[in-house]
């Protein structure tokens, strides 16, 4: 989870809540480890890619711009 936005906080469990409903939470979860632990967007981008696909496949993507 992101250091800044702790379980519990509203904002949080609505993401998180999106996540889950969207059938990516496993490659969004490994996303998030990988960002806690490099502090770095280019050293994941093997992990922003299979997120970005399972986005893709679920159709979460283009729901969530309508909004």
């Amino acid at each position: 989870m992101c250091d800044k936005i702790q379980e519990g906080n509203e904002k949080y469990n609505d993401s998180r809540a999106i996540v889950e409903k969207s059938g990516c939470a496993g490659p969004h979860d490994t996303l998030e480890l990988c960002l806690n632990k490099h502090k770095d967007w280019r050293k994941c981008q093997v992990e922003v890619v299979e997120l970005a696909k399972c986005m893709r496949v679920t159709g979460i993507a283009q729901q969530e711009s309508r909004r």
